[in-house]
């Protein structure tokens, strides 16, 4: 049985008709050769056209195979024969997906030790996402070459790490194996949230305490800081801002991740939007996607000349002019406004900061329900062995061979043409 990498390709075999087009409308002309006299030409009735016949078909045959020949090798076929299966499915090709939340590639070690032995090729995908760890695995067995494929898994497998829905993007001939690593613990007890805190509104602390039988959360106050945040504003103005943000609620800002907002800036300020670090794009990334500080900048009327606002442009007015954008000052967020500290703009804008630079709370790792041995084992199947229809071997697949043959062919071509050429010669010699 014949299978193709790339069968696309064989819409080129519509080629052929250009040599059958190109002997068909191509006029042959005879060769002028001139004489002292006529009466030195032999007479005959052989034109040099009728002379060409026979080796014009012969080049016909050979051009067409060329084409054809090309446009097969491009869709890369590979043949599957008995044998040739039969070396595939003695192999084994295994992709361990290793959950980092859980432990380490270190402290699983022992455990990847154990799942790559029998596999004749391993691919090793880390992260602490398992979903999307699978479909890495899926993707890197694709790459490798034809044999019985299998993912295994290392993970605690926590309650929502992964669920029947993930195993969909599996192909079903890929084997699944699962092993756990990780002592469980009955319950968890850990600091949640710091919410933002004010001048007269204290700091709220989230005491988070997880038991199979629930969740449960309790606030204790602290006293609040600020530390992290920067608000270039008259210190009466900056406490009524933080008040009304702290009142909203806001995650409280960190020491590490510094956010400053400038109000009304001016032309002196340099675009240095260039030197943003990670946490700083990712935090920009979500003030533009925050529904209620693109409202509030669309509602928001500019008085300031867009000029007067570098960096990167995170949410503009209903003139199209940008009114929020963002830049940095060494290792501190600077978020430029085009708008006063006591505008409705600047609170949206606060509080989407420190939400976006907290993002969503994930706490999958303080999980203490897991998934069941049981579960696990209903997912759980062997590797299939391949057949005729699942393989696909890596590139070029078996065309080497036909583009060989199209060498050999284009020289056969190469050299019928010279030698039909210097058949017309020597006629006309002889005549």
């Amino acid at each position: 049985m014949i299978g193709w990498l790339h069968p696309i390709a064989l819409v080129g075999l519509i080629g052929i008709a250009a040599p059958i087009l190109v002997h068909l409308l191509c006029r042959q002309r005879a060769e002028r050769l001139s004489f002292p006299s006529v009466r030195f030409v032999m007479s005959g009735t052989t034109s040099s056209i009728r002379l060409r016949k026979s080796s014009d078909l012969g080049l016909l045959v050979l051009r067409i195979s060329i084409v054809g020949l090309a446009a097969i090798a491009l869709a890369e076929p590979f043949l599957i024969s008995t044998a040739r299966r039969d070396v595939w499915n003695r192999r084994i090709s295994r992709a361990i997906v290793v959950d980092t939340s859980v432990a380490t590639v270190e402290q699983a070690s022992e455990a990847i030790a154990g799942a790559s032995k029998g596999a004749d090729h391993v691919v090793r995908v880390v992260g602490s996402d398992l979903k999307d760890g699978l479909l890495d695995a899926v993707d890197s067995l694709a790459a490798t070459e034809p044999a019985r494929r299998e993912i295994i898994v290392i993970s605690d497998f926590r309650h929502g790490a992964l669920r029947s829905g993930d195993l969909a993007d599996v192909p079903a001939g890929i084997g699944l194996q699962f092993i756990r690593i990780g002592a469980s613990s009955a319950r968890n007890e850990f600091r949640g949230d710091e919410a933002l805190g004010a001048p007269g509104i204290p700091t709220r602390v989230q005491q988070i305490h997880v038991t199979p039988a629930g969740t449960e959360l309790r606030l204790t106050t602290a006293v609040g800081h600020t530390a992290g945040l920067h608000l270039q504003a008259a210190a009466d103005r900056a406490e009524k801002l933080l008040r009304a943000v702290a009142a909203a609620g806001a995650p409280a800002p960190v020491e590490n991740e510094p956010i400053a907002l400038a109000f009304q800036p001016n032309s002196t300020l340099r675009d240095t939007h260039d030197g943003l670090t990670p946490w700083m794009l990712r935090t920009v990334v979500r003030m533009r996607r925050d529904a209620m500080l693109l409202a509030a900048a669309r509602a928001h009327v500019r008085q300031a000349r867009a000029s007067d606002l570098p960096g990167v442009v995170i949410a503009r007015d209903a003139n199209d002019a940008p009114v929020l954008s963002a830049s940095h000052n060494g290792s501190e967020l600077l978020l430029l406004l085009a708008a006063a500290s006591e505008d409705f703009l600047s609170a949206a804008t606060l509080q989407s900061a420190l939400k976006a630079r907290r993002g969503l709370p994930r706490w999958n790792d303080r999980e203490v329900v897991h998934i069941p041995a049981s579960t696990l084992a209903d997912w759980s199947r062997e590797p299939v062995s391949q057949n005729s229809t699942e393989v696909r071997p890596p590139d070029p697949g078996d065309a080497r061979v036909i583009w060989a043959l199209v060498l050999v062919l284009l020289g056969v071509e190469t050299w019928v043409r010279r030698r039909g050429r210097t058949a017309v010669h020597r006629y006309a010699d002889a005549a």
